[in-house]
């Protein structure tokens, strides 16, 4: 049987613990960043504009204190809010650009009520 030197062993162990630290980095970049959007009287109560990078994958969770019917322009993605009920929309930011957030619902206008900002990877 043959004898593995100090040197070998400690290489072996330095890229197992690398490729550690890889993996679990992997794993975390493939896990979809939350963002919480809560609405008080039909605004925003944390900020206006959500930056993302172009390739993100998030959760929109929403919470609202009314009924509203929101639209965000240029991803087409519509959500309805039920009052007091926190809801997950997922979201991939796969094209570059301002979005304005929009409410559709009765007496709110086409206003923006919000941006989503998602600059170039």
């Amino acid at each position: 049987m043959r004898k593995v030197s100090g040197l070998k062993c400690s290489i072996g162990f330095l890229v197992a613990a690398c490729a550690m630290f890889l993996m679990a980095d992997i794993a975390r970049a493939a896990e979809p960043r939350r963002i919480e959007i809560h609405l008080a009287h039909g605004k925003p109560v944390n900020g206006d504009v959500i930056r993302l990078k172009q390739g993100d994958t998030v959760v929109l969770e929403w919470i609202s204190d009314e009924a509203l019917s929101l639209h965000l322009h240029g991803y087409d993605i519509e959500v309805t809010l039920v009052p007091n009920e926190k809801q997950s929309t997922p979201f991939e930011a796969f094209a570059s650009g301002r979005f304005p957030l929009t409410n559709h619902g009765a007496g709110h206008g086409h206003k923006a009520l919000m941006y989503f900002e998602v600059l170039p990877d």
